[in-house]
């Protein structure tokens, strides 16, 4: 749903390896995917992914626990993926590779 790639429900290029890593771990069906009842939610999440479960429940109509708990089967199920980018010399690295 993101362009940034974010939050890709119900696929994306990385879905197949979402859904592989869900499965070696025993996660796959345990949650359930996306689903139209989500789309308050991503979409609140793709205009601003650091919003807080307070903040998502006003979105969503729902308790931030309800939030706190869909975030957490969005992920195990493969449909939600956090992609981060972190300042490496914030970490003590001086030096970057392309390869």
């Amino acid at each position: 749903m993101r362009a940034d790639g974010l939050a890709r429900p119900g696929g994306g290029p990385e879905r197949g390896a979402d859904t592989a890593t869900a499965a070696a771990h025993g996660r796959i069906g345990a949650h359930p995917p996306a689903t139209d009842a989500d789309a308050a939610l991503l979409e609140a999440l793709g205009r601003d992914g650091r919003a807080s479960h307070a903040e998502l429940a006003q979105v969503t109509g729902w308790s931030p626990a309800t939030v706190a708990r869909r975030l957490t089967g969005l992920q195990a199920a493969g449909a939600l993926f956090f992609d981060v980018d972190l300042n490496d010399t914030l970490l003590g690295a001086t030096a970057q590779a392309l390869l």
